[in-house]
């Protein structure tokens, strides 16, 4: 007697690339990003059209998928490269795309008002939700203190121990059509399609809301800084002759010549010296009178 044991494993159907094969759902749904809604329908839209729609939106959250096809959110530069917007949608897709975990209620699986990103969260408590996910958090202790981004960044310690573990061939797709399946074969150490595509991105457009490319964004930063860099020399030459101008009039004003205060003192003095010889001379005549014509009334 065999003993038959039936397993169930749920695949995605590869004849299928819309968001509905991912999620599940086949009724429309929307998400919010700040003010603006974004309508999705899963059984036409894939996860680049999501992607896509997200940075037509023009909400500083871009949006992309990596070559492994990992769903990316970001702030641009118009935030600071910060998500500080608030992101609602259904929890059940952000769960799909691997951000969080479910939190087991039900309910927020299609609830539209359920909040994904909430700028305003403690960091720790961000940390926790987007746990699953490989978010970067920035620390700061002092206000003022750098990022110190270069900190954050290490090279994995495999590649350390072993560089030959660095993958540089991307390969090639092989279908199988008799059980509709993909297979990723490499092509060989010599392929370079890999590091092509790392060197393509720099006029790849993922910058400022997905208007510039890195060499464009690099020329930009560079323009901004000739120009406030030329309007900073141009203030503190201005504010510098503002402040001699304004010093020279104090010095005017309150200022002390000492010929000035000589001359001052020499005549104070004098005069000084005149009252006191009328204050004498008054004394002298008031005894004389007094003493020459004696007590009244004797």
């Amino acid at each position: 007697q065999a003993n038959i044991r039936v397993e169930t494993y749920k695949a995605l159907d590869t004849s299928r690339e819309t968001l509905e094969n991912i999620v599940g759902r086949s009724q429309a749904f929307s998400i919010r990003i700040g003010a603006t809604e974004i309508r999705i329908d899963p059984t036409k839209t894939t996860l680049r059209d999501l992607a896509k729609m997200i940075n037509d939106a023009n909400t500083g959250i871009i949006a992309d998928v990596t070559p492994h096809g990992k769903f990316v959110l970001r702030g641009s530069r118009s935030l600071d490269f910060e998500l500080k917007k608030v992101i609602q949608g259904p929890e059940a897709l952000w769960t799909a795309l691997g951000f969080i975990d479910p939190d087991g209620n039900p309910l927020n699986d299609w609830d539209e008002g359920f909040v994904f990103v909430n700028p305003f969260e403690h960091p720790k408590d961000q940390r926790m939700r987007y746990i699953k996910a490989d978010a970067l958090f920035i620390d700061k202790q002092i206000p003022k203190d750098p990022y110190r981004f270069v900190e954050k960044f290490a090279v994995n310690s495999t590649i350390k121990s072993n560089p030959e573990t660095l993958a540089v061939d991307i390969g090639y797709t092989e279908e199988n059509p008799n059980w509709d399946a993909k297979v990723f074969k490499p092509s060989g150490r010599a392929n370079t399609g890999i590091v092509e595509l790392l060197s393509a991105l720099r006029n790849k457009k993922v910058l400022n809301d997905g208007l510039e490319s890195f060499n464009e964004y690099l020329g930009s930063v560079v323009a901004e800084l000739g120009v406030e860099s030329e309007t900073a020399m141009k203030i503190k030459s201005n504010t510098d002759l503002m402040k001699k101008e304004i010093d020279g009039e104090r010095e005017r004003v309150k200022g002390v010549s000492l010929d000035e205060e000589m001359a001052n003192m020499i005549k104070y003095q004098q005069a000084f010296n005149a009252a006191a010889r009328v204050m004498t001379a008054v004394d002298d005549m008031i005894s004389r009178v007094i003493d020459k014509l004696g007590l009244v009334g004797r």
